[in-house]
Formats: structure tokens, C-alpha cells, sequence
């Protein structure tokens, strides 16, 4: 009867362990939007690319294979950012950057740093287009188009 208790007891550590251990490896990776860095992977073609669909806007790339986002700590996947910030994470992006221009169309503005650009679009329609991509990237007609 010890030995059973005792066998109980154990199991019971192990599966009260485990749920704990678990619970920490399902936890999302968070970056502090404090102080961002951007490693861009240039592509070897230039155009546009969908990636993201957040109902209010639509996240487009260009001429870039993949942007990593790091704080110093952390370092992920733009889309992976983009999935565990929701709304905040082109707010925490364009923090991070330059303002270079903006076209009073509705609100068609650019953000850069040495890294990436970004341009966000706000249309007639009330959603928004996010263009990011490689530094030197600029405004084209096909953009923001309604």
C-alpha cells in the first residue's frame, strides 16, 4: 500500500511538472517595441508580395525574401511579429523608423531607417495597404491603389 501511495505521489509530481514546463514553452515570443532592428534578406526579384491579411489592412513586402525584427534579445520573423503584436505591431515598426514624406491623398505616408521602408497607405475604402521592404524601395502606381 506504500509503495502505491508512494507511485501516486510521484506520477502526480511528474504530470504537475510538466503542465508547468509546457505552459512556459507555449508562451509567445515578445519583443520589447521599444528599440527595433531590422535584417533584411534581399530577394533576387523585385515585386510585391501579400502577407498578411488583418482585415483592417493588408501587409504587403517587397523585394525581400524575409525581415527579421529583433530587440537586442529576441530576434523573429516580420510575420511572426506581426501575428503576436496584432494591431500594435505597425505602430511599434513605424516607431522605429524616419518620417520621410507624406501625400495628402488620405494619408499616404513613409517611414525608413537604413534597413527597411515602409509605406502605409490609408485609402478611400477605410482600409489600409502596408508596403515593407528593402530601404530604397519608393512609392509606386500600383500602391494603394482602392
Amino acid at each position: 500500500m506504500k509503495n502505491k501511495n508512494v507511485l501516486i505521489f510521484t506520477i502526480g509530481l511528474i504530470v504537475i511538472f510538466a503542465i508547468i514546463l509546457s505552459s512556459f514553452s507555449l508562451r509567445k515570443k515578445k519583443l520589447s517595441g521599444d528599440k527595433l532592428d531590422f535584417q533584411v534578406n534581399r530577394s533576387g526579384r523585385c515585386e510585391t508580395e501579400k502577407i498578411y491579411d488583418m482585415g483592417e489592412y493588408d501587409i504587403y513586402t517587397y523585394c525581400v525574401d524575409e525581415i527579421f525584427i529583433s530587440d537586442g534579445k529576441t530576434k523573429m520573423p516580420l510575420k511572426d511579429y506581426i501575428v503576436n503584436e496584432q494591431d500594435k505591431a505597425i505602430d511599434n515598426i513605424i516607431k522605429n523608423l524616419k518620417h520621410e514624406w507624406a501625400i495628402y491623398d488620405g494619408g499616404t505616408e513613409k517611414f525608413s531607417n537604413d534597413e527597411i521602408s515602409l509605406i502605409k497607405c490609408r485609402k478611400l475604402n477605410k482600409k489600409e495597404d502596408v508596403y515593407i521592404g528593402i530601404a530604397s524601395m519608393e512609392l509606386e502606381e500600383k500602391y494603394c491603389q482602392n
